[in-house]
């Protein structure tokens, strides 16, 4: 083989190592870019489990019967707010990676219409939620983080809710003693005597 025949060969292999080159660098960006991706992804989901977990803790101290329906509120945000103040929960759901807004409580049956009245059973607490893990600006694979809705969601736990003592009382039991006192013969109250509402611990 003469001089000229290798050098050609030489040159013709330096010109293919560079598109190998390239080729390693660009498949070394969509690796790393779809690792990025799929870690992003299996943590936002381990922290969702969490989420739901104070969303779940927060409905269920609202369930609790009480005096009144504001207090069953007080109880349900003192709870969100004691876990919310632990430090794992803090960190990992407060603004780094994951954002938890404030909860919503009430009646959210409106959203779920159903034909029965007696299936109106969305009782709970609703929590926004922001995986801001997901945004993200990855080279060839583009940008998330201009999508506002990206990692955007809301979580839901509804465990209805117990009727409140003042609810029992006013709107119940005192209903009932009203058309008992309209009733005649041995439920009619003695003349002359002043009758009482009387309630029990339960509806």
């Amino acid at each position: 083989m003469n001089w000229s025949k290798r050098s050609e060969i030489k040159k013709q292999g330096a010109s293919e190592s560079g598109f190998i080159t390239l080729d390693f660098i660009f498949a070394l960006f969509m690796a790393l870019g779809f690792a990025t991706v799929f870690f992003a992804i299996s943590v936002t989901l381990a922290l969702v489990e969490a989420a739901q977990y104070v969303t779940f803790a927060t409905s269920r101290a609202y369930a609790g019967a009480h005096e009144t329906e504001n207090a069953q509120r007080e109880l349900a945000m003192a709870k969100f707010n004691e876990i919310m103040s632990k430090s794992a929960f803090k960190r990992f759901l407060g603004q780094e990676w994951m954002r938890l807004g404030e909860p919503n409580i009430g009646d959210f049956s409106s959203e779920y219409p159903v034909d029965n009245p007696d299936d109106n059973t969305f009782v709970g607490v609703q929590i926004p939620m922001d995986a801001r893990l997901l945004h993200m600006r990855l080279p060839l694979l583009g940008s998330t983080a201009e999508d506002s809705g990206v990692g955007k969601a809301t979580l839901n736990s509804y465990l209805n809710r117990e009727v409140s003592t003042t609810e029992c009382r006013e709107q119940f039991n005192r209903l009932r003693y009203e058309h008992i006192k309209r009733l005649d013969g041995a439920y009619s109250g003695t003349p002359g005597s002043e009758a009482k509402l009387i309630t029990d611990n339960g509806c």
